[in-house]
């Protein structure tokens, strides 16, 4: 979830029930505990997952790290320390190595892992193709 205030301007309440209704028909919802705040209005990991029970992973991120739901499962995930150069395309970035880790069959925390290697991998470039 990209919450774009810019979209919504003058119409941020429907903004926000239109996402909301998406969220909660999902398989599978990234969110920032920021864009949550904004749309939800609480960024606490286990207040979203009450608010979305629907969706099989919720993940909520923030610059420190991540937690993922699978169903009832939870697991917690600091960010790798790393220099940052480009923050553009972290996010992408972490849900892509998530979701590479669930689709291998890694473990939550495994996947998770993942994600926060991928986005490393981000972070610390200033172009847009990681070798």
């Amino acid at each position: 979830m990209n919450w774009r205030p810019a979209l919504w301007r003058g119409r941020e309440e429907e903004g926000r029930r239109i996402v909301s209704d998406f969220a909660g028909r999902a398989d599978i919802v990234f969110c920032t505990r920021t864009d949550a705040e904004v749309v939800f209005g609480t960024s606490d990991p286990r207040r979203l997952r009450s608010l979305f029970p629907r969706p099989r992973y919720l993940l909520v991120t923030d610059p420190n790290g991540a937690v993922a739901f699978d169903g009832t499962e939870t697991a917690d995930s600091d960010a790798l320390d790393a220099p940052v150069v480009e923050t553009i395309g972290a996010g992408d970035a972490f849900a892509a190595g998530f979701l590479a880790g669930i689709l291998t069959g890694l473990s939550l925390t495994g996947s998770l892992a993942r994600g926060h290697r991928i986005a490393t991998r981000a972070l610390v470039s200033t172009r847009d193709h990681v070798n």
